[in-house]
């Protein structure tokens, strides 16, 4: 409605216009219609004007969409008119030129670069796109700012503007990131198929060194591998069996078959070789799948024929063995028989297997009825059934039993000694048995009882007395000794004559020679003690750690005595020693673990924060360390380490803390040294380890390393002072390697002081030095 009231007044003001003008001048009737005609006009001439400004507004609000939507792609954009003049440009289009938008819309190629060249190539390529081709190619060039190797994909093609203007419209997208990718597949590519190709000729050489038949066949029977022996039982040679079926039979097509379906097959086959003799085989086959996931036939022959014709051989032996078996246990059987005394031979568990005339004489048994029967002994007394099986088994252990028995016969009460002898022996079968005799000695035994009578009971209180003392030191495992007043050994126990090197009887009666002993004899003998621990080396170098223990007593015979015992506690001293040397030590290097390290020198920080003393810390990591580990193995790398040790152990002072950080990383915690005078050290140590090289079994290997070096802070820990040696060392790596750096507290490199302004950085390096 509004429309059509603004299109009426429109229409109607000229009209009304033209006739107040013609009532105000007085102007005739007829000159009324040409004034209303020429006031006609003005309305349209205003809409046009509106319309074409509006049209204006409109065009610009495209081009400036048109710059955003532009700027929005990340590769340089740009449109061009007809002679190459940039009209519009994205953000990226600035970037790469360097080159802000003001200096380059309304300007040509060649005026906003510096090189001709490319210039001219742009030029032809916009005539050729104006002349309707499309520009489409891949482009490898250093980038204008950067100065960086890039790879770039061109485009270009023409257009026409809504005024129909011919443009230019142009995109340069980076490729970098994908065309590095790609060759870096290409060369995995590669390197998966040269390893592939390795492998299947490993697989072939392992297979060649196996020397039955082994092969490898597809779903068509046809083989794909087969190894020397299977090539030389086809009577084919390795490449006119490979592709091929071989002389394939109709039952081995249906194993195969069998196989692929997922029956394993395992069978004994006997046939006859090339010269007519037997011949036994086990054939195997199995089904896998190779690397392309197909199912293919494993399959071996293993050739038993000389297992066979040994099994045989040894059957036929084996019968002869059963007879010479049988004539031997004859023979042993009629052995004993000629022996008076009772003789019997038993394996495991008191099985019985042979016995003599004499034993079943005395047993009142059947020779030939009582072997094999459990018959341990005639009581029925458990305790002395369990005795009797517990001295079988220590016999059959290797331990020779010989004892004296005296029983008291059930079925006559006569009274019975003898002495039963076992051993052990192994029976024809190969069993272990026992071998035992009873050799009666009842007539001596009771003339000898009748003489000892009277001595045994005058002798038999001290004898058991003396026995039981010496019994019992013999117990002790360290050397016991009971000396008298004036320092004469009385007693001595196993173990002091085994350290002495002399029997007993030649210890009795001796003095010690040592003045020290006889003096602490004395005090002993006075009513003191003697308790200490000695250290000492005997005359073969071994070192001797013991406890000296001394005191009084009361003899049998009432005189005093000196009771000693030497405890030897070598091997826990060693071993506590030991202990210390792992707990500190690194094994392979012999210089300070890094639990051992970060003990000392957290003790050391402590000391510095509470005097005030200055303190650095250097941290190494030897270059391409890998590389070695991977070239020469890890036995030459464990030497480029412990070298590596030695080397700092002589470029440090004996106040200096050098340790192994763990793996190629080395540590050293300096005192009483500054940052620079650090340095300085390391310096000399890396020149050291660059200019000589390092002997190894494998020849020599010129080594460098990296440094990295930070000075103490007053609110340092020892965290804090390696991270910042860590990061100063980071910066060496990166910086090119076989360099040192130092950092101070906020990571940076530290700059130098007038060391003639520091006395204590002098001291120091003089130190290192000498």
């Amino acid at each position: 409605m509004r429309k059509e009231l603004q299109d009426f007044l429109i229409l109607a003001l000229p009209a009304l216009l033209a006739g107040l003008l013609a009532m105000a001048f007085h102007l005739p009737p007829w000159l009324g219609i040409p004034l209303t005609a020429l006031c006609g006009f003005v309305p349209p001439m205003l809409r046009l004007r509106q319309t074409e400004r509006a049209l204006v507004e409109q065009a610009v609000n495209h081009v400036e969409f048109t710059r955003q939507v532009v700027d929005v792609i990340p590769h340089p954009v740009y449109v061009k008119d007809a002679d190459s003049r940039y009209i519009i440009v994205n953000r990226a289009f600035c970037e790469e030129r360097n080159l802000p938008l003001e200096q380059i819309v309304g300007l040509t190629t060649q005026e906003i670069t510096r090189n001709k060249a490319d210039s001219q190539v742009s030029r032809k390529e916009d005539q050729a796109v104006l002349a309707g081709q499309v520009i489409r190619k891949e482009q490898h060039d250093i980038h204008p700012t950067h100065r960086t190797e890039r790879h770039r994909l061109i485009m270009k093609g023409a257009c026409r503007t809504a005024n129909g203007a011919m443009v230019i419209v142009g995109a340069n997208f980076d490729l970098s990131h994908w065309w590095v990718n790609e060759q870096d597949l290409q060369q995995e590519l590669q390197q998966q198929r040269t390893h592939y190709q390795d492998t299947l000729d490993f697989v072939q050489r392992v297979l060649d060194l196996i020397p039955h038949p082994v092969y490898v066949k597809d779903q068509n029977s046809r083989y794909v591998i087969a190894n020397s022996a299977m090539a030389a039982e086809s009577g084919l040679s390795a490449e006119e069996l490979i592709g091929s079926t071989g002389d394939v039979q109709g039952h081995i097509r249906a194993e195969d078959e069998a196989v692929l379906a997922g029956k394993e097959l395992m069978t004994e086959v006997q046939d006859v070789d090339a010269r007519g003799l037997d011949r036994f085989r086990i054939v195997s086959k199995g089904v896998c799948l190779n690397a392309y996931g197909e199912p293919v036939i494993v399959g071996a022959h293993v050739d038993l024929t000389e297992l066979r014709y040994v099994e045989r051989n040894l059957q036929e032996s084996l019968k002869n063995e059963v007879a010479l078996r049988e004539r031997t246990e004859a023979f042993i059987q009629r052995l004993i028989d000629v022996i008076p005394d009772p003789v019997f031979i038993k394996k495991a568990g008191g099985v019985y297997v042979m016995i003599n005339e004499a034993f079943a004489s005395y047993r009142n048994v059947d020779k030939l009825n009582f072997k094999g029967f459990k018959r341990h002994e005639p009581s029925t007394d458990p305790a002395l059934r369990a005795a009797s099986m517990s001295e079988d088994e220590q016999v059959l252990a290797g331990m020779d039993s010989d004892k004296e028995d005296h029983v008291i016969r059930q079925a006559t009460g006569e009274e019975i000694f003898r002495v039963i002898s076992k051993r052990r022996s192994v029976f024809v079968d190969g069993d272990p048995v026992i071998v035992g005799i009873e050799h009666h000695i009842t007539r001596w035994k009771l003339a000898e009882r009748e003489l000892k009578a009277v001595l045994e009971r005058e002798m038999a209180q001290r004898l058991r007395t003396e026995r039981f003392v010496q019994d019992l030191i013999d117990v002790i495992p360290d050397p016991v000794y009971v000396k008298s007043a004036d320092g004469q050994y009385l007693i001595v126990n196993d173990a002091f004559a085994r350290v002495r090197r002399k029997p007993r009887e030649e210890l009795i009666g001796l003095v010690s020679p040592s003045t020290v002993s006889r003096d602490e004899d004395q005090q002993v003998i006075a009513g003191g003690e003697v308790l200490k621990e000695e250290h000492r080396h005997r005359s073969t170098g071994e070192e001797i750690f013991r406890v000296v223990c001394k005191r009084r007593c009361v003899s049998v015979d009432g005189s005093p005595v000196v009771v000693g015992i030497d405890h030897y506690i070598t091997e826990w001293r060693l071993a506590e020693r030991e202990l210390k040397r792992l707990a500190e030590e690194d094994v392979l290097t012999g210089i300070a673990n890094r639990r051992h390290f970060t003990t000392e020198a957290n003790r050391s920080l402590e000391k510095a924060h509470r005097h005030g003393e200055v303190m650095s810390l250097l941290l190494f990591d030897l270059d391409h360390f890998k590389l070695i580990n991977d070239k020469y193995g890890h036995n030459i790398g464990d030497e480029v380490l412990r070298e590596m040790a030695r080397r700092m152990q002589e470029c440090f002072r004996k106040s200096d803390l050098p340790g192994r950080w763990g793996g190629e990383e080395f540590i050293a915690l300096l005192p009483h040294t500054p940052v620079f005078a650090a340095r300085d050290v390391a310096e000399r140590l890396r020149k050291a380890l660059a200019d000589i090289p390092i002997s190894t079994s494998s020849g020599d290997i010129k080594v460098t390393l990296s440094g990295g070096g930070a000075q103490m802070l007053a609110d340092d820990t020892l965290e804090s002072l390696v991270a910042r040696a860590d990061a100063a060392l980071y910066r060496a790596k990166h910086g090119g390697r076989n360099r040192v750096e130092t950092s101070d507290a906020t990571g940076a490199v530290a700059t130098e002081p007038d060391r003639h302004e520091t006395p204590e950085a002098s001291t120091a390096l003089a130190a290192h030095r000498s």
